[in-house]
């Protein structure tokens, strides 16, 4: 769970820092293994990565790059975000933020994942 906390009300993803979301296939980014990886995944996750972080600042909030489709919802203060770790996101910088972000996300994991650190 992710929750917009700004108090100045800008919009993230549009004045702030937000998050961007893969949508569609999403196969290709679950995999914990991908064979040939220098020759294939690694040189589409360099090419999207770089494609994010520049040229798609149209103000749209569903664009295509390489082939994949990103969305990146305006989110207003109190907005709660919710999704598993299954869905691929990341943050998202547009080039005409002008404010910071404030913001606050919670993780629930099962029992079985949760390590215990304290011997």
């Amino acid at each position: 769970m992710w929750i917009l906390l700004n108090p100045d009300g800008e919009l993230a993803n549009e004045a702030t820092a937000g998050m961007q979301f893969a949508l569609g296939e999403t196969e290709f980014w679950r995999q914990t293994e991908l064979a040939n990886y220098e020759e294939t995944a690694r040189p589409k996750l360099t090419k999207l990565n770089k494609a994010s972080l520049s040229g798609t600042d149209a103000g749209q909030e569903i664009v295509e790059i390489d082939g994949h489709w990103v969305y990146r919802p305006k989110i207003a203060v109190g907005d709660l975000l919710v999704f598993d770790h299954h869905i691929p996101h990341a943050s998202y910088v547009p080039a005409k933020a002008t404010a910071p972000r404030i913001s606050c996300d919670l993780r629930i994991f099962p029992t079985s994942d949760v390590v215990n650190w304290v011997g």
